[in-house]
């Protein structure tokens, strides 16, 4: 859903241990009256030279489609709730049930705290332009899809940081992520939690995510190696954390950005002077006078 004159600015969040993520803003300089939309990455990737932040798309979509990063989704449980609908096949003493009720209510509330204040902080931090002196670069998503919910989003170079470009993937080198789920301790860096810890699969952290936590990356706390990124949360009730695989998300992009790469490299013609027409293929340019059109594979 496109605003009127749409921006799309980027800021660098610094945490504990120098940390990083991004803050991803959505907004439109025309109308004062569309509400801000956040949303995050947790670093960046390269391919064919351009450094990409890879994030969740889930801040690019309608609001309807938007709730769903915090809605209860039906094939998403947890031990307790299994525990619960159960309930009827086993005695459970009022100590443990009412415990068991703070404990839920205290989540909730904690939880619905953190979205308010932090739905009124991203409010209060555009309109202030605290961290204009942080503002990476404004930008277009080059690619995303809605069944991975990811997004990348290319940097300009030269406001590119040192570290993003030294910690940025090669979209090809599938030995810095993870292949699959395992069992480890894991760790995330949100824009308004600062580094947080879990375990996997799906990642329980500490504290429950909140608007414009999805995007954020998950790593094994040991190794580094990425398993994915954050695209919603099991219900209001839990920190169970949904995380969409890296290596599903590497792979698609991956040949998407390649048939890219080739289509362009195929149909890309220039007008030369005098009437010449070029044809760049595989990185090689070849030329003819009179109407013809020469071609060079690049097999030399």
């Amino acid at each position: 859903m496109a605003w009127v004159d749409e921006e799309i600015s980027v800021f660098l969040a610094k945490h504990e241990f120098g940390s990083e993520c991004y803050r991803f803003t959505r907004h439109s300089s025309l109308d004062s009256k569309q509400q801000p939309q956040s949303g995050a990455a947790g670093g960046a990737i390269i391919f064919n030279g351009k450094v990409m932040l890879l994030g969740s798309d889930n801040f690019l979509r309608a609001p309807k489609e938007r709730e769903s990063e915090l809605l209860l989704l039906k094939d998403c449980s947890n031990d307790n709730e299994n525990d619960e609908s159960d309930s009827d096949n086993y005695e459970r003493n009022d100590g443990d049930d009412n415990d068991d009720t703070a404990i839920r209510l205290f989540k909730s509330m904690r939880s619905q705290e953190r979205r308010r204040k932090s739905s009124k902080a991203v409010d209060q931090l555009y309109a202030r332009g605290e961290l204009r002196g942080l503002l990476i670069g404004k930008t277009k998503p080059v690619l995303r899809d809605h069944r991975l919910w990811y997004a990348l989003f290319e940097m300009d170079l030269v406001s590119c940081s040192d570290s993003l470009y030294n910690d940025a993937i090669p979209l090809d080198d599938l030995s810095r992520i993870e292949p699959g789920a395992r069992e480890t301790d894991v760790m995330t860096v949100t824009p308004n939690g600062g580094v947080v810890y879990g375990q996997l699969y799906a990642a329980e952290f500490a504290n429950p995510i909140i608007f414009g936590d999805g995007g954020c990356w998950v790593r094994d706390r040991t190794t580094g190696r990425l398993f994915g990124h954050i695209i919603g949360q099991c219900s209001n009730l839990s920190a169970n954390t949904l995380i969409m695989p890296a290596k599903d998300v590497f792979e698609h992009a991956l040949t998407k950005l390649q048939e890219r790469k080739h289509k362009n490299q195929l149909h890309e013609v220039q007008a030369g002077k005098d009437g010449q027409i070029l044809i760049k293929v595989g990185g090689a340019s070849a030329g003819s006078e009179g109407g013809s059109v020469g071609m060079d594979c690049g097999n030399k």
